[in-house]
């Protein structure tokens, strides 16, 4: 049986760009522009209208997520651990190779990519600020999670999409030792925040 194509009300961009989005495990040895490692973050939490209002939605316009970057071959941006600012741009946190380093060293199990990536996109999000405003929603009081991770979701569904789009390949990583990334990640985390996604974006290998 030939399975269906994309309906028919679908934008075939769109679409297209939904074929496109796979998970690449293996990635060249080719710099990341930081332009296009830019307008990844961008697709992630990026401002909207100049406003507020960001590219991802947020459970009562809270915006609980935050954005850190291991550098690794990153055309116009050294080696190192970067904190994304929304409204401001990276922030230098810690150079040269040993952040990125710790920070594949805290997934679990076989995950070379992270190693090879050019570049690490880390989604952190606010989880004491998530459960005291959603405390009253559920019984334990633990509904601000769901929402939190609900959000990382799309921040990082929304970043793979944008590097798609611009030819690149990316793929999103859960298994994650929660302590050891906190601590590799210490000075590029927002207080508050815990580590919830990894996404490795870079250029596919071909080979």
């Amino acid at each position: 049986m030939t399975p269906p194509g994309p309906p028919q009300w679908l934008p075939e961009a769109l679409a297209d760009l939904l074929r496109r989005r796979v998970s690449v495990r293996r990635f060249a040895e080719r710099p990341l522009d930081a332009a296009a490692l830019d307008r990844v973050l961008w697709a992630a939490q990026g401002r909207l209208d100049g406003g507020a209002r960001r590219t991802a939605p947020s459970a009562d316009g809270l915006y609980p997520l935050g954005l850190a970057v291991l550098a690794r071959n990153v055309d116009g941006l050294g080696q190192g651990c970067y904190l994304q600012h929304p409204f401001a741009g990276l922030e230098p946190v810690e150079a040269g190779p040993g952040p990125g380093r710790r920070v594949a060293e805290a997934a679990v199990g076989e995950q070379p990519w992270l190693f090879e990536a050019p570049a690490i996109v880390v989604v952190s999000g606010d989880l004491p600020a998530m459960l005291e405003h959603f405390a009253d929603q559920q019984d334990d009081g633990r509904r601000g999670e769901r929402y939190l991770a609900m959000e990382a979701g799309c921040a990082a569904h929304n970043a793979a999409l944008y590097a798609a789009a611009l030819g690149l390949g990316s793929v999103l990583v859960g298994g994650f030792d929660d302590a050891l990334l906190s601590a590799a990640l210490e000075g590029a985390l927002e207080p508050g925040h815990v580590p919830l996604a990894l996404l490795a974006v870079g250029h596919p290998h071909t080979g």
